[in-house]
This record gives C-alpha cells, sequence and structure tokens, in this order.
C-alpha cells in the first residue's frame, strides 16, 4: 500500500511538472486559481466550484458521497490524466 502511496505521489509531482512546462511552453496564462465557495440553493447547503473549468456546485449529500469514495475518484482521474487537458468543460 505504501509503494502505491508512493508511485501516485510521483505521478502527481511529474504531472504538475508537466503542467508547468506545457504552460511555459503554449505562452498563454491558462492557470485560474480554484476555489470552492459554501453557499444555499433552495435551502440546502451546496459548494461551488469555479477555476479553468465550468463552474458547477453539489449538494451535501453529493459532497458525502464523493468523500466516502475519494480513493476511486483518485484512481479514475490519475487514470485519465492523459484525457484531463482535452476534456470537454475546459475553458482555454
Amino acid at each position: 500500500m505504501a509503494e502505491k502511496d508512493e508511485l501516485l505521489r510521483q505521478i502527481k509531482a511529474l504531472e504538475a511538472e508537466n503542467a508547468k512546462l506545457k504552460q511555459a511552453t503554449s505562452g498563454k496564462d491558462t492557470s485560474k486559481k480554484t476555489t470552492a465557495t459554501i453557499g444555499m440553493w433552495k435551502g440546502f447547503p451546496v459548494i461551488q466550484f469555479e477555476g479553468n473549468f465550468r463552474p458547477f456546485s453539489i449538494g451535501l449529500k453529493k459532497a458525502a458521497v464523493i468523500l466516502e469514495k475519494i480513493d476511486d475518484v483518485r484512481l479514475f482521474v490519475s487514470s485519465n490524466q492523459n484525457r484531463l487537458a482535452s476534456a470537454p468543460d475546459d475553458q482555454a
């Protein structure tokens, strides 16, 4: 398990370095800090995310499910990292 964690850490470090290199060579600043804002929608708590993507919100129950399955989410993202830059909801 520790070996897997170390590999994931190394992958994330390489991905961050790759993103910096891509940004440096593209000549345009595509970085926009991702923010999370807590609010209410029809009397229910939501969290809204904004950044280099189309803004989206999730409610409390969906956030709880994500936390319950956070390891699956991490695996999903790391397994599809090569497709992240071309994801259709990117704001270029």
